[in-house]
């Protein structure tokens, strides 16, 4: 490879990194901010990335990402729950409880 294509691949691969760092860090405001309105306690502060997939939107190709987080009703017992997003918007956030599921569009 010449040192162009070196450059631009390091261009893409730190672009890709950049816009994966914001979407995480959206994907975990929007998880603790909902939880808050839920009454739950969000755990570790963190999301991680379960799937990560290129999808034509109409218009152009976006990434579809799902993040998985926990979260605890009482303080005892961790649950799961997903952030689905396409490009930079949230389409759903699910907590799922013991007994039922809440879907919850943002």
């Amino acid at each position: 490879m010449t040192e162009l294509n070196l450059l631009l691949l390091a261009a893409v691969l730190f672009w890709f990194w950049l816009h994966q760092a914001q979407a995480r860090d959206k994907a975990r405001q929007t998880g603790k901010r909902l939880a808050e309105k839920q009454g739950v306690l969000f755990l570790d502060d963190s999301v991680a990335l379960k799937q990560l997939k290129p999808q034509w939107d109409g218009k152009q190709l976006q990434w579809r990402r799902r993040w998985s987080f926990e979260f605890t009703v009482d303080g005892n017992q961790r649950y799961p729950g997903s952030i689905h997003m396409l490009g930079p918007r949230v389409q759903q956030v699910r907590f799922l409880y013991p007994d039922h599921m809440e879907q919850i569009s943002p």
